[in-house]
């Protein structure tokens, strides 16, 4: 499989003088790694091929991916895999539009990306938001949340397709088997968005997860997320004829009119590469299967977080064990604090910081040497998260013992003041005067004085109120899944989020 590079190693061997774009011409200016970047950076001229009108090595390379795959159509996508989304989200909505009817509705995962919510206000649909098993965010959803949703409803040809997230972001799988029977019995098409599972179908014990494999009508993946191709590249894989007629209108919508044949050849050399080696990632997928039961049986302040099903082995979620005691001082690292710990003192980057969680991914590319780098660096986090229990530990001794000897003298001064204020009235008993010692006292305790410690104040967006309407998306990047929706009103958790996410220092995009 190499009809793109080899067409761009073919046409730039040729001695050419290029009046047309792009703008650097091909010619050598910058040096380094820019020189060989822009001499293989070529555009839709003779001799190459169009990614919108693909009749040769575009074409054949995308219908040899659909074979390795088991697809009936693949496109490859250079925009991501919020391109694909968006072009099967409006190629279902037209081919139930096709139908004579009006006001779309699809069943949608709660934790689906903003790029999924953003096609579906483009087609001015309805959504029955489905929701997901344990973990809101990140856990899978189960086939009697849809059955349940499509219970609910009295007319379920108004259904114009389900999107599903699977794996998600934490890895959890989706039973899509089960998923898709229930929505063949109403011919609703099922849209999976596959993006961080483009590994999956080329791993044996893994391809049941995919949606390929129950052959869902639409599976978008990101090349880029979890296999060696250049971040942007992401595919498109199309099951059913008037699915794919309707699929090749929209990719002309939602994709460039110029798209970087760097890209296309970054994914066919991605999808090459996992065809031609099935077994080292069926050999990766057991190692990382035997490091999270090594590294779940030696973190002592973290846990690997394990999703039904097992879910991904090669996604890692991490999360702290303890809650404070306290639970207004949060906890004694955010994830934030962890992420730029590990960076800073073992180089390890995560791929997200949550609250109080960590999610990294692994890929057949890392190494063993790098996998037990990476567990010696998450328990030199651990040693870390203890010390710094320890001294809060200590601190709040030192509070407490401070705040029992202030009570101890404030309570000395009180009946002081009270010994001094009965002496008062004894040599005052001429006088017909009644004073209320509680009244004399009000107001004197030390324990009811206002704190003086001087707090600084955050200048942000201020959060809304519960009941307010929201706009639009409220959300924090990454993962990019909406914690408020544009058209619903702002619950009590929804709020309570917020104010974590702030506290942690996440910055909340959408307020």
């Amino acid at each position: 499989m190499d009809q793109i590079r080899s067409m761009l190693k073919e046409y730039t061997e040729r001695t050419l003088s290029p009046w047309h774009m792009p703008g650097h011409k091909r010619r050598d200016r910058f040096g380094e790694m820019w020189d060989d970047i822009f001499h293989m950076d070529v555009t839709e001229v003779p001799g190459t091929d169009d990614l919108h009108h693909a009749s040769g090595p575009i074409r054949a390379s995308q219908e040899e991916a659909a074979r390795i795959y088991g697809a009936d159509y693949s496109h490859y996508l250079v925009n991501g895999s919020t391109g694909g989304l968006l072009a099967a989200i409006y190629a279902s909505a037209e081919l139930w539009k096709q139908r004579g009817l009006e006001g779309p509705i699809y069943l949608v995962a709660a934790n689906c990306h903003k790029s999924v919510w953003n096609g579906l206000r483009l087609v001015g649909a309805e959504t029955k938001v489905l929701l997901p098993t344990g973990d809101p965010e990140y856990g899978p959803v189960q086939s009697d949340a849809l059955s349940e949703a499509l219970d609910e409803l009295e007319d379920k040809e108004q259904v114009a397709g389900c999107i599903i997230t699977s794996p998600t972001y934490g890895g959890a799988f989706s039973p899509l088997g089960e998923l898709h029977a229930v929505l063949h019995e109403y011919g609703i098409p099922l849209i999976v968005d596959e993006a961080h599972g483009a590994h999956l179908p080329f791993c044996s014990d893994l391809s049941w997860h995919s949606g390929l494999y129950w052959k869902a009508e639409y599976v978008v993946q990101s090349l880029h997320k979890t296999l060696p191709s250049l971040t942007q590249t992401a595919i498109l894989h199309v099951n059913g004829e008037a699915e794919e007629a309707e699929v090749q209108k929209q990719l002309a919508v939602f994709q460039s009119s110029s798209p970087s044949y760097l890209l296309l050849a970054s994914a066919e050399q991605a999808v090459d590469w996992a065809d031609r080696n099935r077994e080292a990632l069926d050999q990766y997928v057991w190692r990382m299967r035997v490091f999270r039961e090594d590294l779940g049986s030696s973190l002592k302040r973290l846990t690997l977080v394990d999703f039904p099903e097992d879910g991904d082995p090669t996604r890692l979620m991490l999360r702290l064990k303890d809650k404070p005691e306290d639970e207004a001082q949060g906890p004694v690292m955010y994830g934030l604090e962890m992420a730029a710990w590990l960076e800073q003192e073992t180089g390890v980057v995560v791929e997200l910081a949550e609250t109080d969680a960590l999610i990294l991914i692994g890929t057949a590319c890392d190494t063993e040497e790098e996998l037990e780098h990476l567990k010696e660096a998450l328990l030199r986090l651990e040693d870390e998260i203890k010390k710094r229990e320890r001294r809060r530990k200590r601190a709040a001794n030192r509070k407490a013992r401070a705040e029992a000897e202030l009570r101890a003298k404030a309570e000395e001064e009180r009946k002081a003041r009270e010994y001094e204020a009965m002496r008062k009235r004894a040599e005052e008993s001429s006088e017909a005067l009644v004073v209320d010692l509680d009244e004399a006292l009000a107001g004197e305790d030390p324990d009811d004085e206002e704190d003086s410690e001087i707090t600084e104040v955050l200048k942000a967006d201020p959060l809304p109120k519960v009941g307010d309407f929201v706009q639009r998306d409220i959300y924090v990047y990454p993962p990019g899944i909406p914690i408020l929706r544009g058209g619903e009103r702002v619950t009590e958790a929804a709020l309570e989020r917020l104010k974590k996410e702030r506290a942690a220092g996440r910055r909340i995009y959408g307020l």
